[in-house]
């Protein structure tokens, strides 16, 4: 310990006292100030500040009661009684201790530092979110600034450390479909946001299809009772305009806690694809090749309402309640014409595609959380609904121009694409203390999912659209998963390490009604997990993980209705697809919560791969996924987060990684080695001032390969800088993404007898104007602090 002063002489019986601070992140407090004093007077008995990783222990106590007592800047004073060291007890371990932020040090003193933007924990990274963080439209575009995340441009795919993961947002696993849970990330505002969680080696207490990883999205609760809240607004120009912009309320009175947000998103913006297509003969040699240039304009309007409420039925029991309303209308004007063009053809072809989308997706959540004891007994139950309703109509006109005959023919028709689902989930956990240092974790989950697709075809004639019963299909699919875990952990002083079991037994029936083609699968998989944490000195972790896990197919994926791309390219599932199962295996080196390096290895089978066809046997392409024989992924990670000084916060990520792969498509054998990739994320914060501040972000992708994609290097760089007002409480930021409008989206595909290079540009380039205004304030003599940590365990959401 860093220093300790004995004031009274040591009885002949030794005890001691010890303990662990954590602020109300669960984040260690270093250096704190430890009192001991004598109940049967105010004298101080013993003082010691406590250590760098928040532990203190105090050792030479004789007979007696005790009263400790902490204090740490920026956190309430907290004062624990009735601590008794006789011959039974001469070592109280009291655990884990949570100190309560200081509402009067936040107002009424100047802090000059900041508290950490990255921690690491034995299983996660977490990402507290800053001013500059805040300053950005939504949460999807925070992403990119966090350690080994990586959003895709293109589709808005996340993933973590190269692996694609499962959004959980406040512990909860989002069952959305990708264009769904892209829609809810745009029109979510970091200013709701506490913290995001990143979760790479999930352990068997999580759903084994978030095995891959995690990010958990953590909003913010007010746990001082009054009335607290933010509002923001962003205006951003690129070739076209953005606007963001909303409220979010909290008010927490003695019995109930209430949380409101309202997010609005509103952006319009281009995105042209141009597609060259390779036909290749039994000889591997290229025959007839097709090209397309897509010009499109888009527009998205987002709109989230979000209400919680938190009942506290006791000073054990609490009930909440959460719903998230997410209305998107999407915009699509799109103009196809070919890149290829034959000049001695007579006739010319242009495809224009008018789409427009509803969506409407709600969750409805209960949380029942019941502390049995104050050992850390705990009862949690959980309810989830989710309804997804999803109508697109797409107007298609085929345009065929003859020079020779001067002739315009028009060619129209309307696709109505219906996309529902609904999802309900049950589940309970309990977690039973073995002690301070041992726990064991058990909990069942069951969920069911009912998917309902459907396409109407509509042509036109004499100016009506005729129904096209031959080109109609239905598809509906429902999928039961029941599962059941248990865990058991063990803290040391020096080793840790948590094992676990899961068992998940899936239940899928699929039906394509033209075609009368069913699809049944059931099977029952077992998902063990196993996480070793060894400390070697104060300042030096390794962290070895590893777990198994399984990718079952989005609905998304299984659906084979065609989507059209444009009038040679379609996109479908496959509802013959597979769970892909991975076994992973991962390890982590850290040096004083600053410097990380992890080696790690996947080896997934049946992996999805996409590939492309000749769609029934004419001109058009369909692509769609399907099952390989297995991947393999290796990775290489380094990452030093640190605040520097007062003035710098520097957070650098190095990548390597590598994918071979083998499949079998159409006869063809395809094996690759893989090309090895090369990221690098540079994330610098610079203080110039206690109010005002610049950033820095530079992301640079190498050509990488993934699977049967082959993609071309790129790289953004992103320049900010914010100004603190009205006395901290305000921030008025401005940044610009991709300066230098370098990224680019260029990639092969191989799929056998198909060759295809895709050419993908988007605006990136955008300038963001954006304010934020914190207000409200505490009322006093309504809740005493005791209350405030009961509150704030009591709200705490089972990661599960």
């Amino acid at each position: 310990m860093a220093c300790s002063d004995t004031t009274s002489a040591q009885n002949v019986l030794s005890g001691s006292i010890k303990g662990t601070l954590l602020d109300e992140n669960k984040v260690t407090i270093p250096f704190a100030s430890i009192f001991l004093r004598l109940e049967t007077d105010s004298l101080i008995y013993k003082r010691q500040v406590g250590a760098e990783n928040g532990t203190f222990f105090i050792a030479g106590l004789k007979e007696g009661k005790y009263l400790l007592e902490i204090k740490a800047m920026g956190y309430e004073d907290l004062k624990k009684r009735g601590l008794t060291i006789d011959q039974k007890n001469t070592l109280i371990d009291i655990g884990m201790i949570l100190l309560i932020p200081s509402s009067k040090s936040l107002s009424e003193v100047t802090i000059t530092g900041r508290p950490p933007l990255i921690e690491r924990r034995a299983d996660k990274i977490i990402v507290n979110i800053d001013d500059q963080l805040q300053s950005s439209p939504s949460i999807l575009e925070v992403m990119n600034k966090l350690p080994g995340v990586q959003v895709n441009p293109i589709n808005d795919q996340i993933s973590l450390n190269g692996r694609v993961i499962q959004i959980y947002i406040d512990g909860k696993a989002t069952p959305l479909s990708s264009d769904a849970l892209a829609g809810l990330l745009k029109g979510m505002s970091p200013a709701s946001i506490q913290k995001i969680e990143l979760i790479a080696n999930p352990s068997a207490k999580y759903e084994a299809a978030a095995g891959s990883g995690i990010i958990n999205i953590i909003r913010k609760r007010n746990y001082k009772a009054g009335l607290n809240g933010n509002v923001f607004a962003n205006i951003g120009q690129g070739a076209y305009g953005k606007q963001v912009g909303g409220l979010n309320l909290n008010y927490k009175g003695e019995d109930f806690n209430v949380l409101l947000n309202t997010n609005y998103n509103y952006n319009k913006y281009y995105f042209d694809t141009n597609v060259i297509t390779d036909f290749l003969d039994i000889n591997g040699q290229k025959g007839d090749q097709t090209g397309s240039g897509i010009k499109s304009i888009r527009n998205n309007r987002i709109y989230i309402p979000t209400l919680g409420l938190d009942f506290y039925l006791s000073r054990k029991s609490t009930l909440s309640f959460t719903t998230i309303q997410n209305i998107q209308r999407f915009h699509k004007d799109a103009i196809s014409s070919p890149l290829l063009v034959d000049q001695s053809a007579d006739e010319q072809e242009l495809f224009l595609t008018q789409q427009r989308t509803k969506t409407m997706n709600s969750s409805y959540s209960l949380h029942f959380l019941r502390q049995i004891d104050t050992l850390g007994k705990e009862l949690t139950a959980d309810f989830d609904w989710y309804d997804y309703d999803s109508r697109t109509g797409n107007n298609n006109t085929n345009l065929s121009y003859s020079s020779h005959s001067m002739s315009l023919n028009t060619f129209k028709s309307f696709l109505d694409q219906d996309r529902k689902y609904k999802m309900y989930a049950a589940k309970v956990d309990y977690t039973h203390p073995f002690g301070s240092k041992r726990k064991i974790e058990l909990g069942l989950k069951t969920s069911f999912v009912r998917s309902d697709n459907e396409n109407q075809l509509f042509r036109e004639s004499a100016g009506m659209n005729i129904l096209d019963p031959t080109q109609n299909d239905h598809f509906k699919y429902t999928e039961m998963i029941n599962a059941v875990y248990t865990t058991f952990s063990q803290d040391g002083k020096q080793f840790s390490y948590q094992i676990g079991l899961r068992g998940e037994n899936t239940v899928g029936n699929g039906l394509q009604s033209e075609l009368n083609m069913n699809t049944n699968r059931q099977y029952f998989q077992l998902f063990p997990s196993l996480n070793l944490d060894y400390r070697l000195n104060a300042h030096h972790t390794l962290n070895l993980t590893l777990n198994k896990n399984i990718n079952r197919p989005t609905y998304e994926n299984l659906n084979p209705l065609i989507r059209i791309l444009d009038a040679n390219h379609y996109l479908q599932g496959n509802p013959e697809l597979k769970p892909a199962v991975a076994y992973h295996a991962s390890l982590t080196y850290s040096h004083k919560n600053a410097l990380y390096g992890t080696i790690a290895y996947t080896y997934t089978k049946n992996d999805f791969t996409s590939f492309s066809r000749i769609y029934e046997d004419n001109d058009m392409v369909s692509t769609r996924p399907e099952n390989n024989r297995y991947t393999q992924y290796f990775s290489a990670h380094v990452a030093y987060n640190k605040q520097i000084n007062i003035c710098w916060y520097n957070s650098i990520v190095l990548s390597y990684n590598q994918r071979t792969y083998k499949a079998e498509f159409n006869g063809y054998e395809l094996n690759s080695a893989g090309i090895p990739g090369f990221r690098a994320n540079s994330y610098q914060v610079f203080s110039l001032t206690k109010k005002f501040s610049l950033l820095f972000l530079l992301i640079y992708n190498g050509k990488f390969q993934e699977r049967n994609l082959i993609n071309d290097p790129s790289f953004i760089f992103t320049a900010g800088l914010s100004q603190k007002l009205f006395k901290n409480k305000g921030t008025l930021a401005f940044n610009v993404t991709d300066i230098f409008e370098s990224y680019k989206s260029r990639y092969s595909q191989n799929s056998g007898a198909i060759h295809q290079v895709w050419e993908n540009k988007i605006e990136t380039r955008i300038g963001r104007l954006s304010f934020s205004y914190n207000f409200g304030g505490a009322i006093k003599n309504r809740i005493s602090n005791r209350d405030t940590e009961e509150v704030r365990k009591r709200t705490n959401t089972v990661e599960n």
